[in-house]
């Protein structure tokens, strides 16, 4: 087991300077010269916006959509590193394992004949009808995940109430 999340020192860089702030070299190692899709970029900057309860300024997404780029491609960095011959897993959140912008799109990028899966959790409420309707979608429609394993729903303060009180 590994550590796979990028360093503070890296991490400033990018919210400083961008992804120049790495260096060419760092850049087009990690696989951030290439830019995601318009659409994908706007879902990662309002997804981040959303989770964060619509509590951050609006200009404030492109950063850290930056960061949550920087944070994905040092993953899969780790991830290669460790795993070239026998495989890797990631235990990570649902952003960072998505397929359509999470890690293993910058796997792809970097080992595009690569089998790789992902695993998505979803908490099922007693609301729920169709379990499909829950499964994660990209803008296009598209399951982000190649699994869904589905959980028990865990009792606990709104998120966004705690956040708030942090305000």
């Amino acid at each position: 087991m590994f550590p796979g999340d990028v360093s503070r020192e890296e991490m400033q860089l990018v919210r400083e300077k961008g992804f120049q702030g790495l260096g060419d070299e760092r850049r087009d190692s990690l696989g951030l010269s290439q830019d995601l899709d318009r659409r994908l970029m706007r879902d990662l900057e309002t997804t981040l916006f959303e989770s964060h309860c619509r509590m951050i300024p609006k200009k404030a997404t492109a950063k850290m959509a930056s960061i949550q780029r920087l944070r994905d491609a040092v993953m899969a960095e780790q991830m290669l590193a460790r795993g070239s011959r026998t495989g890797a897993v990631l235990i990570a959140g649902a952003g960072h394992t998505r397929q359509d912008r999470g890690v293993p799109w910058y796997l792809r990028q970097r080992l595009p004949d690569a089998t790789i899966a992902s695993l998505t959790m979803v908490e099922v409420s007693e609301s729920m009808t169709d379990a499909g309707d829950s499964v994660p979608k990209s803008s296009s429609g598209k399951a982000v995940a190649d699994f869904v394993w589905f959980t028990a729903r865990t009792k606990r303060e709104d998120p966004c109430l705690a956040f708030k009180k942090k305000q």
